[in-house]
């Protein structure tokens, strides 16, 4: 059950809350916040005596502007235009609205650095070093770089993970996370499918409840033996090993989707994210690859500059 909407003059609010719940699967905590986002700015239209399905670029950046003169942070204002986005998005593809007045309206700054990731191409050779190169621990070092890859989880979530959060059936992986112990399911390939059945396969059966278990096999392998594992993998794909880590490769996971169509709340959902400019934070990194993409390989970006 979704959280409710106050606000029955729009119930285009309540129809984003259930697909929201129903679609993409958001928890209560999450949809809360995109409704309580919402619903300010309603508070606002109601103020300036606007409609929610009507306004334009210029109402969302008075908005905006609004936000920042009642002390509101910067990252609070990012969040609620975020949600914004999301809830236009949703009008438009509801045939609701013609178009998203929030699609151009900029994001306030942050002063956050952009996350270092791997191209796709890079990624790529990682992926096949584990599979080509003669190693004797071949079956876990692949299975290492497709969870991390396919899924997106963090390092500690990947080390926690226990052989019975696999869940064959629905092929996804319940991934716990936080003093919290948030949970989230999240699915996976049939490469990583075939990957852990191999792994799973090479495992003495009863020894551990980990899937990846250390030595003395009561406990998970530690951050520190991971982390050389992940390093020498990187350097058997001929890539720096200063430039891959499991963070990194979490970035890519982000970062490609996103360049590759997916939509935002789906990748906030897999990555595990209560907030989604968190997750926003990516949609930069694919903004500069679209301008580089034009810059570079344009007809007009090589003819030479008119200096009359």
């Amino acid at each position: 059950m979704s959280p409710k909407n106050h606000n029955p003059t729009y119930p285009e609010v309540e129809h984003f809350s259930e697909m929201l719940a129903s679609e993409v699967g958001a928890s209560l905590n999450t949809i809360s916040s995109y409704l309580s986002d919402i619903n300010n700015f309603i508070t606002f239209l109601n103020l300036n005596q606007l409609n929610l399905l009507t306004v334009t670029k210029n109402h969302l950046e008075h908005y905006i502007q609004y936000l920042a003169e009642l002390g509101l942070s910067e990252r609070t204002r990012a969040r609620r235009l975020s949600s914004l986005k999301a809830f236009y998005t949703f009008l438009v593809r509801e045939n609701k609205i013609p178009s998203n007045p929030a699609k151009l309206v900029d994001r306030p700054k942050q002063g956050r650095k952009l996350p270092k990731f791997l191209g796709e191409n890079e990624t790529n050779l990682i992926i096949n070093a584990a599979y080509t190169s003669d190693h004797s621990d071949q079956l876990r070092r692949i299975l290492f770089i497709e969870l991390l890859y396919a899924t997106g989880m963090r390092i500690s979530e990947l080390l926690n993970l226990k052989l019975s959060d696999i869940q064959w059936q629905d092929e996804c992986i319940l991934i716990t996370h936080g003093k919290g112990n948030k949970q989230r399911l999240v699915p996976f390939n049939q490469s990583t499918k075939h990957a852990l059945t191999q792994y799973i396969q090479s495992l003495h059966k009863g020894s551990s409840p980990w899937l990846f278990p250390s030595k003395q096999l009561k406990k998970p392998l530690t951050r520190q033996r991971f982390f050389q594992l992940i390093k020498e993998l990187a350097v058997d794909a001929g890539i720096d090993p200063h430039k891959v880590s499991p963070h990194v490769i979490r970035h890519a996971f982000a970062t490609h989707l996103l360049n590759n169509g997916a939509n935002l709340i789906n990748v906030q959902k897999l990555l595990g994210h209560t907030d989604i400019t968190t997750t926003e934070i990516y949609t930069h990194i694919a903004t500069e690859k679209l301008k580089e993409t034009v810059f570079n390989y344009h007809p007009l970006a090589s003819l030479p500059k008119n200096k009359g």
